[in-house]
């Protein structure tokens, strides 16, 4: 799931706030496997929307200083 900070910020303080470690796992994105994968989905994103996504994405990685153990 692609969220950005704003929504990271509210799970990262409802995860401290009960006394949680949060740990953000990011994984290897591959634009071009994800339209393909998608389009072999009964249930399709529209393209636009994988490529918007993933160009927020970029310009907004996790850091840690954010509140979190951002994992690679």
């Amino acid at each position: 799931t692609n969220i950005n900070k704003k929504a990271r910020t509210r799970f990262v303080k409802g995860g401290k706030a009960a006394n949680y470690d949060v740990h953000l796992w990011l994984m290897p994105l591959d634009l071009e496997r994800s339209i393909r994968q998608n389009a072999a989905r009964d249930r399709q994103v529209p393209e636009e929307i994988i490529r918007k996504r993933f160009t927020s994405l970029l310009a907004n990685i996790p850091t840690e200083s954010e509140g979190m153990v951002v994992r690679f």
